[in-house]
């Protein structure tokens, strides 16, 4: 084999394998391999992910207001503002009840703005039809609405709170808060929200699509183990991730940190792509990546 050469990956998922045309023979001589250049979509990965989507619930007229709970958001992609107010509506009423603090469409404002619950299309009523059966749960004497695809008097205010059986505050981790405009930095601290809490549509469906992942760790089967911390794993790379666009990003590495191929020959190279090395799964990514690799003899 050749004394350095490279090899292009190219896959979908946070886990792929990829068979090149040749067996390679790294067991005669020893060699070593870095990243040299990857090619991906910020935010092609799943905007609520497993170890990012909890948040506190303390509820302020119970008998111990400093009491929590913490909740979780199911991970996927939350597409549109009213599918993610719709399942955190839905996880707290699961611990709360269904007449608990809850988010809908109202500008307080507006005395003629009326009250709209959030519904995503591809969801069942009966959630929605659950909040009727209290006629005044969103205060006003004002019934709620459910909201239908296309209705044009829609508040363009999103609004936290109105029960009266409870006071919730609510804490959310730094990345579900990043992205329901709680916080602009994922570097910044987070405050609770609490009734009146609000945000304009506009606002929220933007930081809705905000990257909130700030580190991919990219994993080879072909590689030695190394030390993370605590723990030996086949870590190739750490990759920062500081583009919060949905745009195709470059990203061509000049500090190439060399890991020591496993002596043996190979055909078939598997990556997979973690959050961090304390995540249970890969990264949900939904869009082809690119990854480059360096390989040279080690003499």
């Amino acid at each position: 084999m050749d004394k350095d050469f490279t090899i292009t990956l190219i896959g979908k998922g946070g886990r792929f394998s990829t068979l090149i045309n040749e067996e390679l023979d790294f067991a005669t001589h020893p060699y070593e391999v870095c990243l040299q250049e990857m090619v991906f979509t910020p935010g092609s990965w799943a905007n609520v992910r497993a170890g990012a989507n909890s948040f506190l619930v303390y509820n302020q007229l119970s008998a111990d207001p400093y009491k929590h709970k913490t909740l979780y958001l199911p991970p996927r992609r939350y597409n549109t503002v009213s599918d993610i107010l719709y399942a955190l509506n839905k996880v707290m009423a699961n611990d709360y009840g269904n007449f608990c603090d809850m988010f809908f469409y109202h500008d307080y404002d507006d005395r003629t703005s009326p009250i709209i619950f959030p519904q995503p299309a591809d969801e069942p009523d009966d959630f929605f039809k659950a909040q009727t059966l209290f006629k005044n749960h969103f205060g006003k004497n004002k019934p709620i609405i459910m909201e239908t695809v296309g209705m044009r008097d829609k508040p363009d205010v999103v609004t936290f709170g109105a029960s009266r059986n409870t006071l919730l505050l609510l804490v959310f981790c730094r990345e579900l808060a990043l992205i329901l405009g709680i916080t602009e930095s994922l570097s910044k601290p987070v405050s609770g929200i609490f009734n009146r809490w609000t945000r304009k549509i506009s606002t929220l469906a933007t930081d809705l699509l905000k990257n909130n992942l700030t580190m991919m760790w990219i994993y080879g089967n072909f590689i030695v183990t190394t030390m993370i911390g605590s723990i030996r794993d086949q870590i190739l790379k750490q990759v920062p991730i500081q583009d919060d666009t949905k745009a195709i990003l470059h990203s061509v590495f000049h500090t190439q940190d060399f890991i020591p191929v496993q002596r043996r020959k190979m055909q078939s190279f598997e990556i997979w792509i973690q959050e961090g090395p304390g995540s249970s799964s890969v990264l949900p990514i939904d869009e082809e990546i690119i990854l480059v690799l360096y390989f040279r003899r080690i003499e």
